[in-house]
């Protein structure tokens, strides 16, 4: 008789309000194959990266780039925490939702307020950057980022936000910026894209601090938009779950160990139901813990002992809304499987021999069309094979 599994709950939460039961389940976090394996890439990418690094993490919404950002940081911070009980100063990782962006342009002023506010940066909205501020230096560290300006009553300028959170990354000692959202900077024009780019660029670069953007599939509009960009920046991906039997099994495995967070007198046994809630969540496990959480406040209103698959069925996404959800997914994997497919072409292009060049490069060949042509085989002398004239000659001929 197998024993069963432990539930994932304190028992007199059981005894709870509504409200304490839902914010205990949509704050839990399990770990599966995807977040393991991204947790893992990204943590390594930071152990390697150069201060002025760019990390990318990008997948479909819902696939948890969130609890990738909130996992990645509790573990820097359980990392340093011995140098950290020592340096209060320091802040391990710092991260900020970004916001969504205007109709006009994106936002950087209220973006940078937020990074602040995240370094506890005192006086936000009285900073003026000092004229004797040399905030060029990466290497010059202040003791104190008040030092380096000075309170005053108009607003404060753009410039004046960034040169205080450039300095303050100075100060705080960061292992790196954890930006959650990060495919909002790409909802500009065209033109704009590789300045936004490049602001992040110049800030990761002048504060000595690697930044890592999380986003959906709209943020490859940002990657290696030039080649200065794309030396310097690592890229993680975060997949759904595939049709295959391995992450069939896992996803079925992340919506048992979702049941058994649930705090319900029974424990809900959905994942005999995996193949319908994998075909209505895309695969992803983030969009399945809302479901599920939906689900969940049903059944604790109605006073149910466990969560049914009718009430996954009552709370499942409508056609018209899935359609859209499963089409960002398609459309964003086929976007990143296309952004290799001219390396070929520019690769023979680049090392197609230049004049004054004694010995031509291997090229990649492609594959050739129709049967070959027959190779001839008659001897020296023999005539080719043609049609002679006949019928009445032309005067021409005659002579």
């Amino acid at each position: 008789m197998s024993q069963k599994p432990e539930r994932q709950f304190r028992p007199n939460l059981l005894n709870d309000t509504i409200e304490a039961k839902m914010q205990y389940f949509m704050a839990a976090i399990i770990a599966h194959p995807i977040i393991d394996t991204a947790q893992k890439e990204l943590l390594s990418a930071l152990s390697v990266a150069k201060p002025d690094s760019l990390i990318f993490g990008f997948g479909p919404a819902g696939v948890g780039k969130t609890t990738l950002l909130i996992s990645v940081k509790n573990k820097i911070t359980d990392r340093l925490r011995p140098t950290l009980e020592s340096d209060r100063e320091r802040i391990p990782a710092p991260s900020a939702e970004l916001p969504a962006p205007g109709p006009r342009q994106y936002d950087w002023r209220e973006t940078f307020r937020l990074l602040l506010q995240e370094l506890q940066e005192p006086l936000i909205d009285r900073k003026r950057a000092s004229q004797a501020d040399d905030d060029s230096d990466p290497n010059r560290i202040s003791g104190n980022t008040m030092s380096s300006f000075r309170a005053t009553n108009r607003n404060p300028t753009l410039n004046d936000y960034r040169s205080s959170y450039i300095t303050s990354l100075r100060h705080r000692r960061p292992v790196a910026v954890l930006l959650d959202d990060a495919h909002y900077l790409s909802k500009v024009s065209g033109s704009d894209l590789l300045s936004q780019l490049d602001l992040v660029k110049s800030l990761a670069s002048r504060s000595g601090t690697p930044h890592a953007l999380f986003g959906t599939y709209e943020l490859l509009a940002l990657r290696n938009l030039s080649g200065q960009i794309s030396r310097r920046s690592f890229d993680i991906h975060l997949p759904r779950y595939s049709t295959g039997s391995d992450d069939q099994d896992s996803f079925a495995s992340a919506v048992a160990c979702l049941c058994l967070k649930m705090p319900v007198p029974e424990c809900p046994t959905l994942e005999e139901d995996s193949d319908y809630l994998y075909e209505r969540s895309g695969g992803c496990v983030g969009v399945l813990k809302d479901w599920m959480g939906k689900a969940l406040y049903d059944a604790i209103s109605e006073n149910s002992a466990t969560v049914t698959l009718d009430h996954m069925k009552r709370r499942a996404h409508s056609d018209a809304a899935l359609t859209q959800m499963l089409t960002e997914i398609v459309e964003g994997e086929k976007r990143l499987e296309q952004g290799g497919s001219r390396y070929l072409e520019i690769r023979n292009e680049f090392l197609r021999p230049q004049k004054g060049d004694c010995k031509s490069p291997p090229l990649v060949k492609e594959k050739s069309q129709g049967s070959p042509k027959p190779v001839s085989k008659r001897k020296v002398g023999e005539r080719s094979p043609a049609r002679d004239p006949i019928g009445k000659r032309s005067r021409a001929h005659a002579r």
